[in-house]
């Protein structure tokens, strides 16, 4: 094999003797590694191109492998699993161009000698966690400014600490990329960066930098790509960055950035990607940036931006995801936005839009989420919207006029459908406790709070099995704690719906469920109030909607209270939707089975093939009406045959009905009632019992309505 002059794939797993099959090779490149061989068999002086790349490789890295390697011009160990510190015997290959040691588990501070490779072009240390925590592990970079001709330098996900040398400044001019991104860098952006004038990408995003973007920045005459996100940015953006013609994206968000947009970014010709959320900015959006046909994706939100939303908008007939929430935009809602075909993300909430949802929002045929939550905006809730192919997210909360049937219940809906064919992820209803909304409060008092990746895989124990609270077809549940004492629960999706790992942070409810242990020593009045609480919630799905909502599995266990005991209605993994105008219906695939619900509470014509109907929902709420003040549940093992929770309450109906009341409830009912009486609710005659009997007639369609039962069940 010695004969050979260029060998590119080679698999000698089996084989022992590996170093004198290699040893005179100009070339290795290895799709997988001999693991019964160590990393000391690769000693080869004529070795010139080494890959060994995205394998299982283990241990640390031999001390002299450079000195066993002097004509190595590229060197790819890229995907393995080395660990320890990176061999100072590297400067022994000083014909080098290409050193790829990323995606590793090396450790300890780079080698400062690393200048001494001056043919060096591309060196990338990525995704190891490099650095020694004294505060100095950037000296390497000074050391790099032999190395005339460096195009790359990728030093992104390691540990690197310490103020950002002026030294980079004094990189090769050839260099076009540089990123150190995620690392714990300190200091100010050197104005001297200006001098690197072949730079196309600039990546500072995720450190602790300080200080004020450079305008020499704006002599970067090629730079394409700018990411400063995430650091403690000060001050405004330069007026100078409107001479980066060339910018494809600039992203400044979440840093401390304040003034105006400057209109200079107007001259961004090209650009496809704007984002400078989460900052202090104030003024307009300049109308022409909004309008440049290439923008893909624009991001303002959670700033102080005042004005209407630019109707140039509608220019940018490639824009595929606009978020301006958490703002002070007012004015109407540009129907230019039709032009938007390509739109699928749209974000408006947390502002001072007033009038009514345009029209033309119909022909936004792409659109997958739509948050005008709020807003001032009033009128009808166009029927389009249930007509939009491809809408799986709608937020209409909190809206200063939506006129409904019932104008005086105060309601919050947040519902997320899916694309095509699967199941609503999250639904919730929440009766508001005569609360009002001030809509001339700053939107950005009700900020939402941002929490990364990291910090969910750390609130949940590693998303761990024994915090898991629920499991159901389109994700997992897990219980977690955010900082000290906050506690949420975070939702792992898993649908194939979503085309990447998805997590959904939501209010954690302190209190479960009716069916806990919690829920038996609730009083009368409470358990009154939490039956009022879901007859409203269905009442609005039913009624109030523009399609009609089932829920399909009304249970104990999907109804959720917060530390107030307000009922909110959850897990909507069999509802289905009803389109009755088109004469269609929208559904899971869950609900295609042929019992649609939990046995015990689900409806009698569902067991013979019925379709789901606002009746089925009725009944279930009728037996959880009776199951809350017995104290029985409908699968006790005393019903058997014919005789069920039904059967056992209607037989005491009207004269025993203290017999079958339950025993926690019975001790203090007489006062109660008493109380009740002399309150708001002393007018009130309902039975709940007799009410629930007319939730479970065995004819649907006699008298089991939603609609009726609110009303009833709220006097």
């Amino acid at each position: 094999m010695s004969g050979i002059s260029f060998l590119r794939v080679i698999d000698l797993s089996e084989t022992d003797s590996i170093r004198f099959f290699l040893q005179k090779l100009p070339v290795v490149s290895m799709r997988t590694f001999p693991k019964n061989n160590s990393f000391q068999a690769l000693q080869f002086s004529s070795l010139t191109l080494l890959s060994l790349a995205n394998n299982q490789l283990t241990g640390p890295l031999p001390r002299y492998i450079g000195s066993t390697l002097p004509n190595l011009k590229l060197l790819t160990l890229s995907l393995n699993q080395f660990s320890g510190h990176i061999p100072e015997s590297f400067v022994n290959c000083s014909r080098l161009k290409i050193f790829d040691l990323s995606s590793n588990a090396l450790t300890g501070p780079v080698p400062n000698n690393l200048g001494n490779l001056q043919n060096l072009e591309i060196i990338s240390f990525a995704t190891n966690p490099l650095g020694d925590e004294n505060g100095s592990d950037l000296t390497f970079l000074t050391s790099l400014t032999n190395c005339t001709n460096l195009t790359q330098v990728l030093l992104f996900e390691n540990h690197l600490r310490g103020v950002l040398p002026i030294s980079i400044a004094n990189l090769s001019t050839n260099l076009y990329w540089l990123e150190l991104r995620t690392n714990y860098l300190t200091g100010d952006i050197p104005v001297e960066i200006g001098n690197l004038k072949n730079l196309e990408y600039l990546g500072f995003s995720e450190n602790m930098l300080t200080g004020r973007l450079p305008d020499s920045i704006g002599k970067l005459s090629k730079l394409q790509k700018l990411y400063v996100y995430t650091n403690k940015i000060s001050g405004n953006i330069p007026s100078s960055f409107g001479n980066l013609s060339r910018m494809l994206t600039l992203n400044l968000r979440d840093n401390f950035l304040e003034g105006t947009i400057p209109v200079s970014l107007e001259n961004y010709s090209k650009l496809e990607g704007l984002d400078l959320s989460y900052n202090h900015l104030s003024g307009v959006i300049p109308e022409k940036l909004a309008g440049i046909d290439s923008l893909f994706r624009l991001f303002f939100a959670s700033n102080n931006l005042t004005g209407p939303l630019p109707s140039q908008l509608g220019n940018a007939g490639n824009l595929n995801e606009l978020d301006v929430s958490e703002n002070k935009l007012s004015g109407k809602i540009p129907s230019s936005i039709e032009s938007c075909v390509m739109l699928e993300y749209l974000n408006l909430s947390g502002n001072f839009f007033e009038g009514t949802i345009p029209p033309s929002f119909k022909k936004l045929r792409s659109i997958r989420v739509l948050n005008l939550a709020y807003n001032n905006l009033s009128g009808q809730i166009p029927k389009f919207l249930g007509e939009l192919p491809l809408l799986g997210y709608l937020n209409l909360s909190e809206t200063k006029d939506w006129s409904s049937p019932e104008g005086s219940n105060s309601c919050k809906l947040c519902c997320t459908f899916p694309s095509s064919g699967g199941g609503i992820c999250l639904c919730c209803y929440t009766r508001r406790k005569q609360k009002k909304v001030d809509f001339l409060a700053s939107p950005l008092e009700k900020k939402y709070q941002r929490v990364s990746y990291s910090e969910l895989v750390h609130a949940t124990s590693g998303f761990s099995s024994a915090n898991v609270i629920g499991d159901g077809k389109y994700g997992t549940v897990y219980k977690g704690t955010l900082g000290s004492d906050d506690q949420v629960a975070v939702k792992a999706m898993t649908s194939a719906l979503i085309s990447s790992s998805c997590q959904m942070e939501l209010e954690w409810l302190h209190a479960s469920s009716p069916e806990s242990q919690d829920y038996k020593n609730l009083t009368l009045l409470q358990r009154i109030n939490i039956a009022t609480d879901v007859a409203l919630a269905l009442d609005y799905l039913h009624n109030q909607c523009e399609t009609t909502v089932l829920h399909c599995d009304l249970k104990p266990s999907n109804i959720l209270l917060d530390n107030d005991l307000t009922a909110q209605v959850g897990d909507f993994g069999l509802a289905k939707i009803l389109l009755a105008a088109a004469g269609e219906s929208f559904s899971t695939d869950s609900s295609s089975i042929c019992i649609r619900g939990t046995i015990g509470y689900v409806a009698p014509e569902y067991g013979m093939g019925g379709e789901a109907s606002t009746q089925g929902d009725v009944y279930s709420y009728g037996i959880l009406l009776l199951e809350m003040f017995t104290g029985k549940r409908p699968t006790d093992s005393m019903f058997t045959g014919d005789f069920n929770l039904h059967c056992f309450v209607e037989a005491a109906l009207p004269d025993r009905v203290m017999e079958i009341i339950d025993p926690l409830l019975s001790v203090n009912i007489q006062e109660e009632v008493q109380t009740m009486r002399n309150g708001p609710r002393g007018r009130s005659s309902i039975s709940i019992e007799k009410f629930s009997k007319y939730c479970l007639y065995r004819s649907p369609h006699l008298v089991r309505t939603s609609s009726s039962g609110k009303v009833s069940i709220a006097s």
